[in-house]
């Protein structure tokens, strides 16, 4: 948020890199200049539009342009020749790109030029793993924002809950989060959330035990690799079972002890 705050006076283009679900849209709405346009094209049919009729609307707004990592080369040409036109309307340019843009850079598959105009500023995000500290006060924020539009009904973590819940890995980032916090509070039954509601949202947005080790290195000797393996993974499996020793055990098929 203080790197956030830094630039959002700027008119620099700026990307921001992360994982999926890592809140890209929601850091570009940060930026965005309140009382102004802000669009946000779900296609790139907008390219193909000579008239720049879409583009237009942007004037002394936001244009944000989400995954530019997947353009095509026609798409990242056209979008480069748009540009110049885009500035002169003191429309700001902020796009969204996963991890690997850069690499894509330098291998050759992405236009370094195009790279280079939108990318004036660049804002990489965390991912959730990596501060799982802020996991607890994450989700309590999330579940009163949910609470407040009434979607969820108004009801507590429990202290066991949040423990789970900073103990999960979260490969799916702040989505799959936001997810769990919704599905753990609708699913309760009493009036505090606790481990087995957790549970019970984990599995229904699970993006999969692989997925959550994503961040494990390669480049290190193979006693380290297991370690850190078996660290995320018996992690994962404790969060999941809501910290039920038994029920792990019987999961990955080990005796308790």
């Amino acid at each position: 948020k203080a790197r956030l705050e830094r630039v959002r006076e700027l008119r620099s283009s700026v990307m921001l890199i992360g994982e999926p679900g890592s809140g890209r849209q929601l850091c570009a709405r940060t930026l965005h200049r309140p009382n102004t346009a802000w669009i946000a094209p779900n296609d790139t049919l907008f390219l193909e539009d000579a008239s720049g009729k879409e583009l237009a609307q942007a004037v002394d707004g936001t244009l944000f342009l989400r995954s530019v990592d997947t353009l095509g080369r026609d798409a990242q040409r056209a979008l480069l020749q748009l540009l110049p036109g885009i500035e002169r309307c003191n429309t700001r340019v902020i796009s969204s790109a996963g991890p690997g843009l850069p690499q894509r850079v330098a291998e050759g598959e992405f236009d370094s030029r195009l790279f280079g105009a939108l990318s004036t500023v660049t804002l990489r995000l965390p991912r959730l793993r990596d501060h799982l500290e802020d996991v607890p006060e994450v989700a309590s924020l999330i579940l009163a924002r949910l609470a407040e539009a009434k979607e969820v009904p108004l009801k507590p973590f429990s202290t066991a809950a949040l423990n789970q819940l900073r103990m999960y890995p979260w490969p799916g980032n702040l989505a799959q989060l936001e997810a769990v916090v919704k599905s753990a509070a609708i699913v309760a039954p009493g009036d505090e959330i606790v481990p087995v509601d957790v549970a019970t949202a984990l599995s229904t947005h699970d993006t999969g035990p692989a997925a959550s080790l994503g961040n494990l290195s390669l480049d290190v000797e193979l006693r380290e690799a297991r370690d850190a393996f078996e660290r995320a993974y018996f992690e994962y499996h404790i969060a999941r079972e809501g910290g039920n020793m038994s029920r792990v055990a019987e999961r990955v098929g080990l005796e308790r002890t």
